[in-house]
């Protein structure tokens, strides 16, 4: 795995008028597997005030965290100046770094000639050095295969888990500027397979863009930001190694290597992340062979509201954020500031004058309350804490290995607009991404499962189709994780299309089912009339297509459709049960049988025989069969591996 950057030479031959003459890549060819999504960085509301670029972002970050802190920024200043400190007295006995030169938090903090300010409060200094050529690589084998290559066991070093995941994508929409629930979540699911703790850890790197970045690394990880003994970095940070352009991650596993065969017994950290604290990644070595064989880890994150993000303010909000972007000469170019509004939606706005620059610079504006006095800034009152995220429309939790999500709309009846479309879609994906999740339970809150699409929502434009799952967020393409529907109250129109997505169904006495589209002139497209009719006898599909009356869930489940009728009240905790019992069975054995199920249907008799037997076989050879029959011997309770 390599990795190369050639900043400084372009830089240098651009400066000169010239264009780097490297070999390029036909452009007819293209790569045969893509990973991970190309989209936008930023949202309509923070390319409108200037926070296009990292440097912009990551400064207003941090001064969301000293907000948090309750520190002064003078404080704080000083704080990330000494953190830096210690990362440039690293880079200047680190033999590969690209600015080896120790520095004083003082020297690093505050602007001087030679160190600008950029985007208080960072200065240049406090910045990741893009324009730079360096490169790494490493050789990862299998013991295998290092043994047949002749490679000495003094010189492996073992990887023993890896984990990624994704916080809400814009900045704006964040609910905390402070916290990060991928990290954390990833994290935790590392230390966990890795039987480790935080303190465990030996050699540290967090990803070091700029200081904001390294402080939310540590605090999700729990590890201290501000001890000496504590060093964050092996390299030196990028600042000071440099590296940033997607290969700076390498530099650091690079630089683990050394350090963990030196003493085997330590275990190393390396995090990674991408465009602002948004995408995460991190890894656990050792030179001590794991317990538990490698796994890359995808948790599912029980993430926050997000905040809706707006760019004018009607009325008051707190001041969550201040950043004040400089020129080249030195001057501010203007005052970016976050604010939350007592709904919980985030304002972003910009101001130019140098009298609202002034107002949001001096003293101490953070956490106090922000008005437009027509032009003009007014800043007023006392400290005080930042209003909450307006409520999820969807909920989820972990249950053991039962992920439980909840559409949280009680007061429209659960029905499906656009937000809610998305974050039902991403529940799904982070529970199909979690290897660990065995079963999803999906519900609705209040006395209604669904009512289906927002109507008024989609009169309005805000269609709930997603990009993947497509309508509503889940119909297009159904959860392959076995999911168990929880029924309490009506599920109509969309509401039963999303039922029918679900493998079972669980339903209260007072459930009831039906597909009113044709009521309005519309058509149960979103699988409502294809999946019925698949399920039910052509009558009863005919019935609820043609009449759009609801039935009672006693009359599906005597049709097989529904699994259980409980009372009033009983569902979900119903549903939890048979979850739970999914989830204790061999995953393995779940999975193909789920698949077989879905598939056989559209077999023929000729090849029925041989798709079964072909999908039955590794299930019949893995490990997990011969645990179950290992476990039914010895009459203990067996212990899967999904293997």
């Amino acid at each position: 795995v390599s990795g190369a950057e050639a900043g400084a030479t372009v830089a240098a031959l651009q400066s000169r008028g010239r264009e780097p003459r490297w070999t390029t890549q036909d452009p007819d060819r293209g790569p045969d597997r893509v990973i991970g999504v190309d989209r936008p960085a930023n949202n309509e509301a923070e390319t409108s005030v200037g926070l296009g670029a990292p440097i912009y972002v990551y400064s207003l970050i941090e001064s969301a965290l000293q907000a948090d802190s309750g520190e002064t920024a003078e404080a704080h200043q000083q704080h990330i100046g000494d953190l830096w400190s210690r990362h440039s007295a690293i880079a200047a006995r680190n033999p590969f770094a690209w600015d080896p030169t120790a520095r004083t938090a003082e020297e690093i903090a505050y602007p001087s000639a030679s160190n600008r300010t950029v985007s208080a409060p960072y200065t240049k200094l406090m910045c990741a050095n893009l324009q730079v050529d360096l490169a790494a690589g490493v050789i990862v084998a299998s013991v295998a295969a290092a043994q047949a290559l002749g490679v000495p066991q003094d010189k492996w070093v073992f990887l023993h888990a890896g984990a990624s995941g994704t916080d809400e994508w814009f900045v704006s929409e964040r609910a905390d500027l402070t916290r990060s629930p991928a990290i954390a979540a990833a994290g935790a699911a590392a230390f966990e397979h890795a039987g480790i703790t935080a303190d465990d850890l030996g050699p540290v790197d967090l990803y070091s863009c700029f200081p904001s970045a390294v402080q939310l690394g540590a605090r999700a990880l729990g590890l201290p930001w501000q001890d000496p003994s504590r060093p964050l970095s092996v390299t030196g940070g990028l600042t000071s190694a440099g590296g940033p352009g997607n290969n700076y991650g390498l530099h650091a596993v690079s630089t683990l290597v050394p350090l963990l065969r030196e003493d085997p017994d330590q275990v190393g950290l390396s995090t990674s992340l991408g465009w602002y604290a948004t995408k995460h990644s991190l890894g656990i070595y050792s030179g001590t062979p794991p317990s538990r064989p490698f796994a890359h880890l995808r948790p599912a994150i029980e993430r926050p509201a997000p905040r809706p993000a707006r760019t004018e303010l009607d009325g008051p909000a707190v001041i969550e954020a201040v950043t004040v972007p400089h020129g080249r000469d030195g001057g501010a170019e203007g005052v970016v500031v976050s604010a939350i509004t007592p709904d919980g939606a985030r304002v972003l706005l910009r101001r130019e004058s140098a009298d609202d620059i002034a107002a949001l610079t001096s003293g101490t504006p953070l956490r106090r309350t922000l008005r437009l006095d027509g032009d003009r800034v007014v800043i007023a009152g006392e400290r005080q804490e930042l209003p909450e995220p307006p409520t999820a429309p969807v909920l989820t939790r972990r249950d053991g290995s039962v992920w439980v999500i909840t559409l949280n709309r009680p007061h429209a009846k659960n029905a499906i607009d656009h937000a809610t479309a998305v974050q039902l879609e991403r529940a799904v994906d982070d529970a199909e991404d979690d290897s660990s999740v065995r079963a999803i339970v999906l519900t609705g809150s209040g006395d209604t499962f669904c009512a289906g699409m927002d109507l008024a929502g989609a009169h309005r434009g805000q269609v709930p189709v997603t990009d993947r799952r497509g309508p509503l967020g889940l119909t297009a393409e159904p959860p392959t994780t076995p999911t168990v529907a929880a029924v309490e109250g009506p599920a109509l129109a969309g509401g039963f299309e999303l039922v029918l997505c679900a493998d079972l169904i669980v339903a209260a006495e007072n459930a009831t089912f039906g597909l009113p589209e044709v009521t309005r002139g519309l058509l149960a497209a979103a699988g409502g009339l294809w999946r019925s009719a698949t399920r039910l006898p052509r009558p009863v599909a005919l019935e609820l297509a043609l009449l759009g009356d609801a039935l009672p869930a006693a009359r599906l489940a005597e049709l097989g459709m529904v699994n259980t009728v409980v009372p009033e009240g009983r569902a979900l905790e119903t549903a939890m049960e048979t979850a739970r019992r999914i989830a204790a069975n061999a995953p393995l054995s779940v999975r193909v049988g789920k698949k077989i199920v879905d598939e056989a249907p559209t077999w023929s008799p000729d090849e029925a025989f041989g798709r079964q037997s072909e999908m039955a076989g590794p299930v019949i050879l893995s490990d997990d069969a011969r645990e179950g029959v290992a476990a039914f011997a010895e009459k203990r309770e067996p212990r899967w591996t999904g293997r």
